[in-house]
């Protein structure tokens, strides 16, 4: 039931954030391209910027497949993973913890807060607009605070290292965090689309 609950806020609000998106005139190809396009902007090299893009892409593919493996099956049986989605779940689980810790390190600094978006978050009411790069960066790190719990929760169910009676305990907080962590992606990807569509409108 709560898989399932989880599984129905998550497309909710996957829906609502395309669906304001579709009206600004954003199209699914311009969020994919976005996504996999790789031409974002960096201050470092280009074979930097290339490294990130890949990384970038990588991780939202084993992203996607982590969540068809997981909320899906989970969701239409009301029972913990089991089976081929289980193994598939926890095959691609290391690789992504990893993809995930490397982007959030060669990410860091451009997300970095500095006294200009502390000033912008206070003006956050008054004017969401000229926020939106302060907040884009509050949900990032938000984001990256969420993996924790994510990826330690499926590391002591893995691992029990502590025993097998919390086991329970921690598959909510993996379901918990793992719906959360949904919710701030896509979150994230509406803002930065968003910060997108507004900079192009200036320019031109």
């Amino acid at each position: 039931m709560i898989a399932l609950v989880t599984f129905i806020i998550v497309l909710f609000t996957g829906a609502v954030f395309f669906r304001m998106l579709s009206k600004r005139g954003i199209i699914i190809q311009e969020i994919i391209e976005t996504l996999f396009g790789g031409n974002r902007k960096s201050t470092n090299s280009n074979a930097f910027a290339r490294l990130k893009s890949k990384l970038l892409s990588i991780s939202i593919i084993l992203f996607l497949l982590m969540f068809l493996s997981s909320f899906l099956p989970t969701s239409i049986s009301g029972e913990f993973l089991q089976g081929l989605f289980l193994i598939i779940h926890v095959m691609i689980a290391p690789i992504f913890a990893i993809s995930l810790s490397l982007l959030i390190l060669l990410f860091a600094s451009e997300f970095k807060l500095g006294e200009p978006d502390y000033i912008q978050l206070r003006e956050v009411k008054t004017n969401f607009v000229e926020s939106r790069k302060a907040i884009i960066k509050i949900v990032f790190w938000l984001l990256s605070i969420t993996s924790i719990p994510l990826l330690i929760s499926i590391l002591l169910i893995l691992y029990p290292i502590f025993g097998t009676d919390l086991q329970e305990f921690y598959v909510l907080i993996h379901r918990i965090s793992a719906s959360i962590f949904t919710i701030l992606a896509i979150i994230l990807l509406y803002l930065i689309m968003l910060e997108k569509s507004l900079t192009n409108t200036k320019t031109n």
